[in-house]
Protein backbone atom coordinates (compact mmCIF):
# COMPACT_ATOMS: atom_id res chain seq x y z
CA UNK A 1 0.00 0.00 0.00
CA UNK A 2 1.28 3.48 -0.87
CA UNK A 3 2.33 5.56 2.18
CA UNK A 4 -0.20 8.27 3.00
CA UNK A 5 2.25 11.10 2.35
CA UNK A 6 3.09 9.73 -1.08
CA UNK A 7 -0.59 9.20 -1.85
CA UNK A 8 -1.43 12.77 -0.80
CA UNK A 9 1.37 14.05 -3.02
CA UNK A 10 0.08 11.96 -5.92
CA UNK A 11 -3.47 13.28 -5.46
CA UNK A 12 -2.21 16.85 -5.32
CA UNK A 13 -0.36 16.24 -8.58
CA UNK A 14 -3.50 14.81 -10.17
CA UNK A 15 -5.55 17.82 -9.09
CA UNK A 16 -2.87 20.16 -10.51
CA UNK A 17 -3.03 18.22 -13.78
CA UNK A 18 -6.84 18.44 -13.81
CA UNK A 19 -6.72 22.19 -13.06
CA UNK A 20 -4.40 22.67 -16.03
CA UNK A 21 -6.75 20.64 -18.23
CA UNK A 22 -9.64 22.86 -17.12
CA UNK A 23 -7.66 25.96 -18.05
CA UNK A 24 -7.32 24.54 -21.58
CA UNK A 25 -11.07 23.95 -21.78
CA UNK A 26 -10.75 20.17 -21.40
CA UNK A 27 -13.31 20.06 -18.64
CA UNK A 28 -14.38 16.44 -19.11
CA UNK A 29 -10.79 15.31 -18.63
CA UNK A 30 -10.52 17.56 -15.56
CA UNK A 31 -13.72 16.15 -14.07
CA UNK A 32 -12.71 12.56 -14.78
CA UNK A 33 -9.32 12.97 -13.06
CA UNK A 34 -10.98 14.68 -10.09
CA UNK A 35 -13.34 11.70 -9.78
CA UNK A 36 -10.36 9.36 -9.79
CA UNK A 37 -8.81 11.29 -6.90
CA UNK A 38 -12.02 11.03 -4.89
CA UNK A 39 -12.48 7.34 -5.72
CA UNK A 40 -9.01 6.69 -4.27
CA UNK A 41 -9.97 8.37 -1.00
CA UNK A 42 -8.53 11.79 -1.71
CA UNK A 43 -10.01 14.60 0.40
CA UNK A 44 -9.07 17.64 -1.63
CA UNK A 45 -11.75 20.35 -1.87
CA UNK A 46 -10.19 21.43 -5.17
CA UNK A 47 -11.30 18.12 -6.70
CA UNK A 48 -14.91 18.86 -5.81
CA UNK A 49 -14.54 22.43 -7.10
CA UNK A 50 -13.35 21.08 -10.46
CA UNK A 51 -16.45 18.90 -10.60
CA UNK A 52 -18.62 21.91 -9.73
CA UNK A 53 -16.98 23.99 -12.46
CA UNK A 54 -17.57 21.21 -14.99
CA UNK A 55 -21.21 20.90 -13.94
CA UNK A 56 -21.76 24.61 -14.44
CA UNK A 57 -20.23 24.45 -17.92
CA UNK A 58 -22.74 21.75 -18.94
CA UNK A 59 -25.77 23.41 -17.30
CA UNK A 60 -26.11 21.02 -14.35
CA UNK A 61 -26.38 23.33 -11.30
CA UNK A 62 -27.81 20.42 -9.28
CA UNK A 63 -24.52 18.54 -9.62
CA UNK A 64 -22.57 21.75 -9.03
CA UNK A 65 -24.33 22.52 -5.74
CA UNK A 66 -23.73 19.02 -4.41
CA UNK A 67 -20.03 19.28 -5.27
CA UNK A 68 -19.78 22.74 -3.69
CA UNK A 69 -21.23 21.40 -0.45
CA UNK A 70 -18.61 18.67 -0.39
CA UNK A 71 -15.83 21.20 -1.05
CA UNK A 72 -17.08 23.47 1.74
CA UNK A 73 -17.21 20.56 4.17
CA UNK A 74 -13.53 19.85 3.52
CA UNK A 75 -12.34 23.45 3.96
CA UNK A 76 -11.51 24.83 7.38
CA UNK A 77 -12.79 28.27 6.41
CA UNK A 78 -14.85 29.73 3.57
CA UNK A 79 -13.01 30.22 0.28
CA UNK A 80 -13.81 32.95 -2.25
CA UNK A 81 -13.53 30.47 -5.13
CA UNK A 82 -16.15 28.20 -3.62
CA UNK A 83 -18.45 31.13 -2.85
CA UNK A 84 -18.17 32.28 -6.47
CA UNK A 85 -19.08 28.81 -7.70
CA UNK A 86 -22.12 28.77 -5.41
CA UNK A 87 -23.29 32.14 -6.71
CA UNK A 88 -23.07 30.89 -10.28
CA UNK A 89 -24.88 27.66 -9.39
CA UNK A 90 -27.77 29.61 -7.85
CA UNK A 91 -28.23 31.74 -10.96
CA UNK A 92 -31.33 30.45 -12.80
CA UNK A 93 -30.16 28.51 -15.88
CA UNK A 94 -31.66 29.04 -19.28
CA UNK A 95 -34.37 26.50 -20.13
CA UNK A 96 -33.15 23.16 -21.45
CA UNK A 97 -33.78 22.49 -25.14
CA UNK A 98 -36.83 20.29 -25.70
CA UNK A 99 -38.88 18.86 -28.51
CA UNK A 100 -39.32 15.71 -30.55
CA UNK A 101 -36.70 16.51 -33.19
CA UNK A 102 -33.71 15.79 -30.98
CA UNK A 103 -31.51 12.81 -31.78
CA UNK A 104 -28.36 11.11 -30.53
CA UNK A 105 -26.58 9.02 -33.19
CA UNK A 106 -24.27 6.38 -31.74
CA UNK A 107 -21.57 5.20 -34.13
CA UNK A 108 -19.12 2.37 -33.60
CA UNK A 109 -15.92 3.43 -31.91
CA UNK A 110 -14.14 0.70 -33.92
CA UNK A 111 -12.86 -1.52 -31.12
CA UNK A 112 -13.73 -5.09 -30.06
CA UNK A 113 -17.32 -6.31 -30.34
CA UNK A 114 -18.31 -6.08 -26.67
CA UNK A 115 -16.22 -2.94 -26.22
CA UNK A 116 -18.38 -1.40 -28.94
CA UNK A 117 -21.50 -2.64 -27.16
CA UNK A 118 -20.14 -1.09 -23.94
CA UNK A 119 -19.80 2.19 -25.86
CA UNK A 120 -23.40 1.88 -27.09
CA UNK A 121 -24.76 1.24 -23.59
CA UNK A 122 -23.02 4.35 -22.25
CA UNK A 123 -24.27 6.52 -25.06
CA UNK A 124 -27.82 5.21 -24.65
CA UNK A 125 -27.61 6.54 -21.11
CA UNK A 126 -26.37 9.86 -22.52
CA UNK A 127 -29.43 9.91 -24.80
CA UNK A 128 -31.72 9.35 -21.81
CA UNK A 129 -30.00 12.00 -19.70
CA UNK A 130 -30.22 14.55 -22.52
CA UNK A 131 -33.75 13.62 -23.63
CA UNK A 132 -32.79 12.59 -27.16
CA UNK A 133 -34.02 9.78 -29.39
CA UNK A 134 -31.18 7.26 -29.87
CA UNK A 135 -30.06 5.65 -33.11
CA UNK A 136 -27.22 3.12 -33.19
CA UNK A 137 -25.49 3.01 -36.57
CA UNK A 138 -22.34 0.94 -37.00
CA UNK A 139 -21.28 2.23 -40.39
CA UNK A 140 -18.14 1.93 -42.46
CA UNK A 141 -15.87 2.27 -39.41
CA UNK A 142 -17.28 -0.83 -37.71
CA UNK A 143 -14.98 -3.84 -37.55
CA UNK A 144 -17.96 -6.18 -37.74
CA UNK A 145 -19.50 -5.46 -41.13
CA UNK A 146 -19.92 -8.07 -43.81
CA UNK A 147 -17.07 -7.85 -46.31
CA UNK A 148 -19.61 -7.23 -49.09
CA UNK A 149 -21.50 -4.46 -47.28
CA UNK A 150 -21.10 -0.96 -48.65
CA UNK A 151 -22.75 2.41 -48.35
CA UNK A 152 -25.20 2.94 -45.50
CA UNK A 153 -25.32 -0.66 -44.23
CA UNK A 154 -25.78 -0.73 -40.45
CA UNK A 155 -23.76 -3.54 -38.85
CA UNK A 156 -25.53 -3.09 -35.51
CA UNK A 157 -28.70 -4.45 -37.06
CA UNK A 158 -26.85 -7.56 -38.23
CA UNK A 159 -26.69 -8.58 -34.57
CA UNK A 160 -29.31 -6.65 -32.59
CA UNK A 161 -32.72 -5.12 -33.07
CA UNK A 162 -32.83 -1.32 -33.50
CA UNK A 163 -32.85 0.58 -30.21
CA UNK A 164 -35.61 2.87 -31.49
CA UNK A 165 -37.73 3.46 -34.56
CA UNK A 166 -35.46 6.29 -35.74
CA UNK A 167 -33.65 5.83 -39.08
CA UNK A 168 -30.88 7.87 -40.69
CA UNK A 169 -33.28 8.88 -43.46
CA UNK A 170 -35.58 10.48 -40.88
CA UNK A 171 -32.78 12.83 -39.80
CA UNK A 172 -31.04 13.83 -43.01
CA UNK A 173 -32.12 16.36 -45.65
CA UNK A 174 -34.06 18.43 -43.15
CA UNK A 175 -31.52 21.16 -42.50
CA UNK A 176 -30.94 20.05 -38.91
CA UNK A 177 -27.91 21.32 -37.00
CA UNK A 178 -25.23 18.86 -35.83
CA UNK A 179 -22.82 18.63 -32.92
CA UNK A 180 -19.90 18.14 -33.15
CA UNK A 181 -19.82 20.28 -36.30
CA UNK A 182 -17.58 17.76 -38.11
CA UNK A 183 -20.80 15.85 -38.83
CA UNK A 184 -23.44 16.57 -41.45
CA UNK A 185 -26.15 14.83 -43.46
CA UNK A 186 -23.65 13.37 -45.91
CA UNK A 187 -21.06 11.75 -43.63
CA UNK A 188 -22.96 9.99 -40.84
CA UNK A 189 -22.12 6.50 -42.12
CA UNK A 190 -18.54 6.98 -43.34
CA UNK A 191 -15.39 5.47 -41.85
CA UNK A 192 -13.28 7.29 -39.29
CA UNK A 193 -14.00 11.00 -38.96
CA UNK A 194 -11.42 12.03 -36.40
CA UNK A 195 -12.62 10.02 -33.40
CA UNK A 196 -9.15 10.02 -31.81
CA UNK A 197 -7.33 12.88 -33.53
CA UNK A 198 -8.10 16.30 -34.94
CA UNK A 199 -10.81 18.90 -34.28
CA UNK A 200 -13.69 17.66 -32.12
CA UNK A 201 -11.97 14.36 -31.37
CA UNK A 202 -12.24 12.38 -28.12
CA UNK A 203 -15.67 13.76 -27.26
CA UNK A 204 -16.99 11.29 -24.70
CA UNK A 205 -20.20 12.51 -23.04
CA UNK A 206 -20.34 15.81 -21.19
CA UNK A 207 -19.99 17.90 -24.34
CA UNK A 208 -23.39 16.53 -25.40
CA UNK A 209 -25.15 17.94 -22.35
CA UNK A 210 -27.21 21.09 -22.88
CA UNK A 211 -26.48 21.27 -26.60
CA UNK A 212 -29.09 23.13 -28.64
CA UNK A 213 -28.30 21.37 -31.93
CA UNK A 214 -30.97 18.90 -33.03
CA UNK A 215 -28.50 16.08 -33.70
CA UNK A 216 -25.57 14.95 -31.57
CA UNK A 217 -23.21 12.24 -32.84
CA UNK A 218 -21.00 10.01 -30.68
CA UNK A 219 -17.94 8.17 -31.99
CA UNK A 220 -15.93 7.93 -28.77
CA UNK A 221 -16.24 5.90 -25.60
CA UNK A 222 -17.41 7.14 -22.20
CA UNK A 223 -17.17 4.71 -19.25
CA UNK A 224 -20.49 4.00 -17.57
CA UNK A 225 -18.79 4.65 -14.23
CA UNK A 226 -18.11 8.25 -15.28
CA UNK A 227 -21.67 8.72 -16.55
CA UNK A 228 -23.47 7.52 -13.43
CA UNK A 229 -22.51 10.69 -11.55
CA UNK A 230 -24.61 12.68 -14.02
CA UNK A 231 -27.86 10.74 -13.84
CA UNK A 232 -30.59 13.17 -12.71
CA UNK A 233 -32.25 12.55 -9.38
CA UNK A 234 -35.62 11.87 -11.00
CA UNK A 235 -34.20 9.24 -13.38
CA UNK A 236 -34.94 5.57 -12.58
CA UNK A 237 -31.20 4.78 -12.44
CA UNK A 238 -30.13 7.58 -10.11
CA UNK A 239 -27.68 6.33 -7.46
CA UNK A 240 -27.79 2.76 -8.81
CA UNK A 241 -24.50 0.77 -9.02
CA UNK A 242 -22.83 0.48 -12.39
CA UNK A 243 -23.76 -3.19 -12.81
CA UNK A 244 -27.43 -2.39 -12.21
CA UNK A 245 -27.28 0.46 -14.75
CA UNK A 246 -25.81 -1.86 -17.37
CA UNK A 247 -28.41 -4.57 -16.81
CA UNK A 248 -31.30 -2.10 -16.87
CA UNK A 249 -30.14 -0.63 -20.18
CA UNK A 250 -29.47 -4.09 -21.60
CA UNK A 251 -32.98 -5.24 -20.72
CA UNK A 252 -34.42 -2.15 -22.37
CA UNK A 253 -32.28 -1.87 -25.50
CA UNK A 254 -30.01 -4.88 -26.13
CA UNK A 255 -32.16 -7.32 -28.10
CA UNK A 256 -30.13 -9.93 -30.03
CA UNK A 257 -31.67 -11.04 -33.31
CA UNK A 258 -34.01 -14.01 -32.92
CA UNK A 259 -31.76 -16.23 -35.04
CA UNK A 260 -28.93 -15.93 -32.48
CA UNK A 261 -31.20 -16.63 -29.52
CA UNK A 262 -32.55 -19.69 -31.29
CA UNK A 263 -29.06 -20.96 -32.08
CA UNK A 264 -27.98 -20.42 -28.46
CA UNK A 265 -31.00 -22.32 -27.16
CA UNK A 266 -30.32 -25.16 -29.60
CA UNK A 267 -26.68 -25.38 -28.49
CA UNK A 268 -27.72 -25.31 -24.83
CA UNK A 269 -30.27 -28.06 -25.36
CA UNK A 270 -27.66 -30.25 -27.02
CA UNK A 271 -24.60 -29.59 -24.85
CA UNK A 272 -25.62 -27.93 -21.56
CA UNK A 273 -28.16 -30.35 -20.10
CA UNK A 274 -25.63 -31.40 -17.46
CA UNK A 275 -24.08 -28.92 -14.98
CA UNK A 276 -21.65 -26.73 -16.91
CA UNK A 277 -19.29 -23.93 -15.94
CA UNK A 278 -18.64 -21.36 -18.65
CA UNK A 279 -15.00 -20.22 -18.55
CA UNK A 280 -13.87 -17.20 -20.54
CA UNK A 281 -10.09 -17.08 -21.02
CA UNK A 282 -8.35 -14.15 -22.68
CA UNK A 283 -4.99 -14.08 -24.47
CA UNK A 284 -3.74 -12.38 -27.66
CA UNK A 285 -4.24 -8.59 -27.35
CA UNK A 286 -5.45 -8.75 -23.72
CA UNK A 287 -2.15 -10.32 -22.69
CA UNK A 288 -0.39 -7.42 -24.41
CA UNK A 289 -2.68 -4.92 -22.65
CA UNK A 290 -2.47 -6.38 -19.13
CA UNK A 291 0.90 -8.13 -19.18
CA UNK A 292 1.58 -11.59 -17.80
CA UNK A 293 -1.72 -13.43 -17.28
CA UNK A 294 -0.18 -16.57 -15.76
CA UNK A 295 -1.27 -15.61 -12.22
CA UNK A 296 -4.82 -15.14 -13.45
CA UNK A 297 -4.64 -18.53 -15.21
CA UNK A 298 -3.94 -20.25 -11.89
CA UNK A 299 -6.88 -18.42 -10.27
CA UNK A 300 -9.18 -19.72 -13.01
CA UNK A 301 -8.47 -23.30 -11.98
CA UNK A 302 -8.97 -22.44 -8.31
CA UNK A 303 -12.34 -20.90 -9.17
CA UNK A 304 -13.37 -23.96 -11.19
CA UNK A 305 -12.42 -26.16 -8.24
CA UNK A 306 -14.47 -24.02 -5.82
CA UNK A 307 -17.54 -24.14 -8.09
CA UNK A 308 -17.32 -27.84 -8.89
CA UNK A 309 -18.94 -29.12 -5.63
CA UNK A 310 -21.97 -26.93 -6.42
CA UNK A 311 -22.14 -28.58 -9.84
CA UNK A 312 -22.00 -32.19 -8.62
CA UNK A 313 -18.25 -32.76 -8.56
CA UNK A 314 -17.04 -32.87 -12.17
CA UNK A 315 -19.04 -30.40 -14.25
CA UNK A 316 -18.63 -29.84 -17.95
CA UNK A 317 -16.57 -26.78 -18.92
CA UNK A 318 -17.68 -24.55 -21.77
CA UNK A 319 -14.43 -22.87 -22.82
CA UNK A 320 -14.99 -19.44 -24.37
CA UNK A 321 -11.70 -18.14 -25.74
CA UNK A 322 -9.97 -16.52 -28.69
CA UNK A 323 -6.65 -17.96 -27.51
CA UNK A 324 -5.59 -21.27 -29.09
CA UNK A 325 -3.06 -22.16 -26.34
CA UNK A 326 -5.89 -21.96 -23.78
CA UNK A 327 -7.85 -24.67 -25.55
CA UNK A 328 -4.80 -26.94 -25.53
CA UNK A 329 -4.24 -26.27 -21.82
CA UNK A 330 -7.83 -26.95 -20.82
CA UNK A 331 -8.14 -30.11 -22.89
CA UNK A 332 -4.93 -31.43 -21.32
CA UNK A 333 -6.23 -30.67 -17.83
CA UNK A 334 -9.95 -31.48 -18.07
CA UNK A 335 -10.11 -33.87 -21.01
CA UNK A 336 -13.50 -34.63 -22.51
CA UNK A 337 -15.25 -32.40 -19.97
CA UNK A 338 -14.30 -29.44 -22.19
CA UNK A 339 -16.85 -28.10 -24.69
CA UNK A 340 -15.94 -25.45 -27.28
CA UNK A 341 -18.19 -23.59 -29.67
CA UNK A 342 -15.82 -23.70 -32.63
CA UNK A 343 -15.20 -19.93 -32.69
CA UNK A 344 -12.04 -18.65 -34.37
CA UNK A 345 -8.88 -18.70 -32.24
CA UNK A 346 -5.39 -17.27 -32.60
CA UNK A 347 -1.92 -17.77 -31.18
CA UNK A 348 -0.89 -14.25 -32.15
CA UNK A 349 -0.67 -11.20 -29.88
CA UNK A 350 -3.00 -9.25 -32.19
CA UNK A 351 -6.72 -9.41 -31.40
CA UNK A 352 -8.87 -11.22 -33.95
CA UNK A 353 -10.84 -8.06 -34.77
CA UNK A 354 -7.57 -6.34 -35.78
CA UNK A 355 -6.49 -9.13 -38.15
CA UNK A 356 -7.38 -7.98 -41.69
CA UNK A 357 -7.56 -11.50 -43.13
CA UNK A 358 -10.63 -12.35 -41.02
CA UNK A 359 -14.23 -11.39 -41.85
CA UNK A 360 -15.61 -8.98 -39.27
CA UNK A 361 -19.24 -10.06 -39.57
CA UNK A 362 -18.26 -13.67 -38.82
CA UNK A 363 -16.16 -12.63 -35.81
CA UNK A 364 -19.06 -10.58 -34.47
CA UNK A 365 -21.44 -13.51 -34.77
CA UNK A 366 -18.96 -15.80 -33.03
CA UNK A 367 -18.34 -13.57 -30.03
CA UNK A 368 -22.05 -12.79 -29.69
CA UNK A 369 -22.94 -16.49 -29.83
CA UNK A 370 -20.21 -17.36 -27.32
CA UNK A 371 -21.66 -14.84 -24.85
CA UNK A 372 -25.26 -15.98 -25.35
CA UNK A 373 -24.30 -19.64 -24.92
CA UNK A 374 -22.11 -18.94 -21.88
CA UNK A 375 -25.00 -17.08 -20.25
CA UNK A 376 -27.05 -20.30 -20.46
CA UNK A 377 -24.55 -22.24 -18.33
CA UNK A 378 -24.95 -22.97 -14.62
CA UNK A 379 -21.97 -20.93 -13.45
CA UNK A 380 -19.21 -18.72 -14.85
CA UNK A 381 -15.54 -17.84 -14.40
CA UNK A 382 -14.09 -14.90 -16.31
CA UNK A 383 -11.51 -12.14 -16.40
CA UNK A 384 -13.08 -9.04 -14.87
CA UNK A 385 -10.93 -6.69 -16.97
CA UNK A 386 -12.58 -7.87 -20.19
CA UNK A 387 -15.78 -6.63 -21.77
CA UNK A 388 -16.52 -10.14 -22.98
CA UNK A 389 -16.47 -11.48 -19.42
CA UNK A 390 -18.35 -8.46 -18.09
CA UNK A 391 -21.20 -8.85 -20.55
CA UNK A 392 -21.35 -12.63 -20.07
CA UNK A 393 -21.74 -11.88 -16.37
CA UNK A 394 -24.59 -9.44 -16.96
CA UNK A 395 -26.31 -11.75 -19.45
CA UNK A 396 -26.02 -14.71 -17.07
CA UNK A 397 -27.60 -12.74 -14.26
CA UNK A 398 -30.44 -11.71 -16.56
CA UNK A 399 -30.83 -15.13 -18.20
CA UNK A 400 -30.03 -17.64 -15.44
CA UNK A 401 -30.20 -15.56 -12.28
CA UNK A 402 -26.50 -15.96 -11.41
CA UNK A 403 -25.34 -14.36 -8.20
CA UNK A 404 -21.77 -13.69 -7.07
CA UNK A 405 -21.40 -17.25 -5.82
CA UNK A 406 -21.94 -18.60 -9.34
CA UNK A 407 -20.34 -15.84 -11.38
CA UNK A 408 -16.68 -15.41 -10.42
CA UNK A 409 -14.78 -12.56 -12.05
CA UNK A 410 -11.02 -12.58 -11.53
CA UNK A 411 -9.24 -9.28 -10.90
CA UNK A 412 -10.50 -5.68 -11.03
CA UNK A 413 -13.52 -4.87 -13.20
CA UNK A 414 -13.10 -3.13 -16.54
CA UNK A 415 -16.28 -1.24 -15.65
CA UNK A 416 -14.79 0.04 -12.39
CA UNK A 417 -12.22 2.42 -13.90
CA UNK A 418 -12.57 5.97 -15.21
CA UNK A 419 -10.07 5.60 -18.07
CA UNK A 420 -9.22 9.30 -18.03
CA UNK A 421 -6.17 8.55 -20.21
CA UNK A 422 -8.54 8.12 -23.16
CA UNK A 423 -9.38 11.82 -23.05
CA UNK A 424 -5.76 13.00 -23.20
CA UNK A 425 -5.12 14.65 -26.54
CA UNK A 426 -1.33 14.66 -26.32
Amino acid sequence: MMPLAAQDERHAGMVAYATDAMSRGEYELAERVAREVLAEGGRLPEAWELIAETALRVSRPDIALGAIEMAEALRASPAPATAALRARALTPPKPSPAGNDRYHIIRSWAQGFWSDVDHVMGQLLVAEITGRKPLVHWGANSRFRDATETGDANAWESFFEPVSSVKIAEITDRGLAYFPPKWNDANLTIGDNGAFHGPHSRIAALDFFAREEAVTVSDFHAPMLALTHWIPREHRLHSKPVSRVFMDLMQKYLKPKREFLTRADTFAGKHLSKPTIAVHVRGSDKAKELGDLSAAAALYHQAIASLSPLMGGKPKILLVTDWAPAEAEYRARYGDRVIVSGATKTSLSTGLHFQPSLIGRNLGEEVLMDALIAARCHAFVGLAYSNVSAFIGYLGRLTKGWDDSRAIQIGPSIHGVYNSFLLKRS
